[in-house]
């Protein structure tokens, strides 16, 4: 019983990985079909904004729009969001998840997620 209490529990990166699975079960469940490009958002953020915009500038070169947003009263931390029309599939989006979580690394931040639409 304890080694299924183990996997149940899971370690952050097995989380993010069903989180993945689980967004994507929720595109096929409205019908989306995975091998068409969609508008696809990734949210990065940092606590200061010169991270934020080199993460940012990053982001623009590999073909993302991107908008850096300061903190607000309800935010503390500068974000990044990226936009772009991609394919979203089991064998595209732990390549997504896996690059932007580098790209928040090296510049000190956090990957935060990412959501799509059902509809191309």
């Amino acid at each position: 019983m304890a080694f299924l209490r183990r996997r149940r529990g899971g370690s952050r990166r097995n989380a993010e990985l069903d989180e993945d699975q689980r967004s994507l079960l929720q595109l096929q469940a409205a019908r989306a079909n995975l091998g068409l490009a969609r508008h696809v958002i990734h949210n990065l953020s940092f606590d200061n904004g010169t991270d934020a915009r080199s993460a940012a500038a990053v982001v623009e070169r590999a073909g993302w729009e991107v908008s850096v947003s300061a903190p607000t009263g309800e935010e503390e931390r500068w974000a990044v969001r990226a936009e772009g029309l991609r394919v979203v599939d089991p064998t595209t989006v732990g390549a997504f998840r896996s690059w932007f979580e580098r790209v928040a690394a090296e510049g000190r931040g956090t990957y935060e997620g990412w959501e799509a639409a059902a509809k191309p």
